[in-house]
This record gives C-alpha cells, structure tokens and sequence, in this order.
C-alpha cells in the first residue's frame, strides 16, 4: 500500500510537469519571418505505399510554404510505388526521387542525409497527412527559436477513435516534456533538425539503430543542442491507426524494445514509472477481492490523466476523444502488460 502511494505521488507529480509544458502548446499559427534564408530539406522514406503516394505528392505540392525540396527514396518496393512517384512527380523540379533496395528506412534516410551539410531537414512518413501550413509553421518555429531539433506532434485519424485517444498520451508526454526543457520522446513522423547540428552528433548516434529519432534525441540532448516542440496546431500531422490488435501490439512492442537500448536517465526514469504505475493498477484490481479499498488507486490514476489527456484533445482540436478517456484508462494497464508479454516472448 506504502509503496503504491508512493509509485502514485511520483506519478502525479510526473504528469503534473507535462500538464504545464502541453498547457503551453499555442493553437495559434506561426508567422514565418519575410525575407529568411536558408534551404528547407524534406526526406520521406517510401516503401508499398502505392495508395499513398498520390496524397503525399498532393499534401507537399499544397504547402503554402514554397521554398523547399524534397527527397523521396523508394526502399525497394514491390508494388507500383515508384511508377506512381514517377508519374506524380514528372512535372516537379524540387522534387528528387532516388530508388534503393530494401535498407529499411533509417538507412536510407542516413544515405540522403549524407548528401544534405547545411539547412533545415524536415523528416516524415508517407502514411502521414500534412496540413497546408505545415512546412511554413515548422520553418517559422526554427528561425524563431533557432533550435537544433524540432519536434512535430502526430495524431490519429478518427477512424481509430480508440487508438486516437491513447495516443494523446504519447503526445501529452512529447509535447509536455519538450516544453518544460526535458525531451523525452519524439518520433520520425514528424521531426525536423538543423543537418549542421545532424552531422554534428551523427557519430554519437547508435550504430544500426534509429537514428532519425528517439536515437537521434539521446545524442542531440548528450551534446546540449538545443530541442524545442513546433508549438502550432498548423504543424501536426495525421496519421492512420492500425488495422488489427496484432498489428497495433507489434507497433507498441517495437517501441518498448527500443526502450531497453536507450541511455537517458531521464527517458529511462519516465518509463519505469510509467510501466510501475501499470503494475500497481494491476496489483491492485487483482487485490481488490479481498481488499476493494485498493481500486482507489484506479480512481486516484483517473483523476491524474484525465486533466492531461483531456488538455491535449483541446489543443489538438479533438475534444470528441475526451468522453473514451475514461474506457482508455480502464484498457490501458492492461494493454501494457500483454504488450510486453507479446513481442517479449514471441520469436
């Protein structure tokens, strides 16, 4: 009992800080600087998205921002992905598409960056939907803060109301931590840095991992870089939930394997009170048959999330995700275990 209070004031008091870092997300538009200069690099690794492709190509030609190239390399596809990116690109000349065998993503990606020594990189995924100001807002946040990392925040299309709520606490905590000058997540859907700074800490970047982000932060935060969130709402890309639960545990057991090579006192402090949270939920609901005071512990979680997750579904312009808060709170202790139980014991 001792100990569950304590796992839950240090919790509360975790949330707590990410609460006033998220409550300084600005919904507000970012205003670009007239008369900037500098490049803008867009990479975006590609691989079987010949059903995407077409809106990737349409959501980059839209940006309202104009100077910017981009890069897309097709890793080897064996669909009709690179035809279509041929085709739809044809006419474009800031648009290069380079073919590769299959690397996988972070290879490919650290390949182009090779050929990139100065500029803003802009990184992201072709499964993504990007606004129309996103390029501007990135770019304004850059040139205003003169950071060396950005962080862009993602959300789920509504199609997966579920998986879109749970994944505002992702968000709450890379929004949160960010802005209160202690980074601890961001991911390669939406990530931008200075490739000056890139080059910079590329050797501290571990080798045949993922360099384009949470690999990418350890380095940037060891090297005292400095990292910042693009604070618009203009600037957060949509992404698609996951069609089946194997596929969405497969997804969350790739993050938490990742976990264990991580070095950041910080990160790695976050996610074992995160995961010792879970347990004493869990604890505790199996308890309560003989000690039904212990559910307090479930109510006393409730009402520390809720504020967060309900904060981050207001400045994300998705409050039809606060009434599921409850039912995600109620999933969430358990999907964490069978995550860990699933990608940890299957081959």
């Amino acid at each position: 009992m001792i100990t569950g209070l304590i796992i839950s004031v240090l919790y509360a008091c975790f949330v707590m800080a990410c609460l006033i870092g998220v409550l300084k997300f600005n919904s507000s538009p970012r205003c670009l600087n007239e008369g900037r200069r500098g490049s803008v690099h867009v990479i975006i690794s590609v691989y079987n998205e010949e059903n995407r492709v077409e809106a990737l190509i349409r959501d980059l030609v839209g940006q309202s921002f104009k100077g910017f190239d981009v890069t897309i390399i097709d890793d080897g596809s064996t669909d009709a992905t690179l035809e279509k990116l041929s085709q739809f690109t044809v006419c474009l000349g800031n648009f290069n598409i380079i073919e590769s065998e299959h690397k996988g993503k972070d290879a490919v990606i650290k390949e182009a960056l090779r050929n990139i020594q100065d500029g803003l990189v802009i990184i992201t995924d072709a499964d993504c939907r990007h606004p129309q100001f996103w390029i501007e807002s990135v770019v304004a946040e850059a040139d205003e803060t003169d950071a060396s990392l950005l962080i862009g925040a993602v959300k789920i299309d509504g199609t997966h109301p579920l998986q879109a709520t749970e994944f505002l606490s992702v968000q709450a905590v890379t929004i949160g931590s960010a802005n209160i000058n202690h980074p601890l997540i961001c991911g390669g859907a939406n990530l931008a840095f200075r490739a000056e700074a890139y080059h910079r800490v590329s050797n501290d970047v571990k080798e045949n991992e993922n360099g384009t982000d949470m690999f990418l932060l350890e380095a940037m935060k060891r090297s005292g870089e400095k990292i910042v969130v693009v604070n618009s709402v203009d600037a957060i890309v949509e992404t698609s939930g996951k069609e089946s639960l194997r596929e969405f545990l497969t997804q969350r057991g790739r993050w938490s394997k990742k976990g264990v090579k991580y070095t950041d006192y910080e990160i790695l402090a976050a996610g074992v009170l995160n995961i010792l949270m879970q347990i004493v939920l869990i604890v505790a609901a199996v308890c309560s048959v003989m000690h039904v005071e212990l559910l307090c512990f479930w109510l006393l979680k409730f009402c520390i999330d809720a504020p967060l997750l309900s904060a981050v579904a207001i400045k994300f312009n998705t409050p039809q995700y606060i009434p599921l808060i409850p039912v995600v709170s109620l999933i969430y202790p358990f999907y964490v275990l069978t995550t860990l139980i699933y990608n940890f014991v299957k081959k």
